[in-house]
């Protein structure tokens, strides 16, 4: 696909995009952006400004939570991790940067948008998508750590990654100090998103966070995994990328967890001999 969009790079603190209209003439140069320090370089200028007001320009909203805007998509705690949220310059921040990569929610809008356009010249990349498989729908105690593994396969044969989401949207009440995760919270963002990785396994919350016997995780200002005390349905999105040079694809797949209000939570309490944890688990 071929088409037109600009981003003027500035070195005061400012920026401008219309959003979702990225083809029409007179929005051709119409993103604009600058960083606080003046200096219109590096990964963080690259990613929390560039690439985010890219983002807007290809028709994606905020995926923050901490405060309400029109067309906001609040599908992750705080200020959010990834290339739509507004990491480190809220106040209930996820993390000090965003990463690289957008949410799942983020790809959805913006993969809409592209398709909504008539004015594309159109080039075959000759690269298949993956495959995404969730698997199935699961009912779970509360309070209660819980593991997702899907699958994925590419016909190219190009290294996936895998990654999965939370899309769960906050409510217009869950602002503030109310965005973070809570074991108490009956909708909306309990669980932050985590880089793609190489495994298509997500442990919630982290392994870290369940070997020392938590049932959150922390972020830099605010809670950003919790497990549900109450009952409550967890929808999640299983996003696989085959991260193609010239040309990448994705796919995704949803599943949904229900937590049980009256059941849990389930404790092993003791092992009948000891066993070792392999150090990637760990990282997970």
């Amino acid at each position: 696909m071929a088409g037109c969009i600009g981003c003027l790079c500035s070195n005061d603190t400012s920026y401008t995009t219309q959003s979702g209209v990225k083809y029409p003439n007179n929005y051709k140069g119409s993103g604009y952006t600058s960083p606080g320090n003046g200096v219109p370089s590096g990964d963080t200028f690259d990613i929390d400004y560039v690439a985010h007001e890219m983002g807007h320009q290809f028709g994606g909203n905020h995926t923050w939570s901490y405060t309400t805007q029109s067309g906001l998509q609040p599908i992750e705690p705080g200020s959010g991790s990834t290339i739509m949220g507004y990491a480190g310059i809220t106040g209930y921040d996820v993390q000090p940067n965003s990463d690289a990569f957008f949410h799942a929610l983020s790809i959805e809008q913006i993969t809409n948008n592209i398709k909504s356009k008539t004015c594309s010249a159109n080039t075959g990349t000759g690269n298949s998508i993956p495959t995404a498989n969730a698997g199935l729908d699961y009912t779970i105690p509360k309070s209660t750590p819980f593991m997702l593994t899907g699958s994925g396969t590419d016909t190219n044969g190009d290294p996936l990654t895998y990654i999965w989401e939370q899309m769960d949207k906050g409510t217009s009440s869950q602002t503030g100090a109310n965005s973070a995760a809570t074991a108490t919270k009956t909708a909306g963002p309990t669980f932050r998103s985590w880089t793609p990785t190489t495994s298509p396994v997500r442990y919630f919350p982290r392994m870290a966070s369940i070997l020392t016997g938590a049932t959150t995780t922390a972020g830099t200002e605010i809670n950003v995994e919790a497990l549900s005390s109450v009952a409550r349905t967890l929808n999640f999105r299983f996003t696989v990328r085959d991260n193609k040079v010239g040309g990448a694809g994705n796919n995704s797949d949803d599943t949904k967890i229900t937590v049980s209000g009256t059941a849990g939570p389930f404790n092993i309490t003791t092992q009948i001999q000891q066993f070792l944890i392999p150090v990637e688990v760990l990282k997970r």
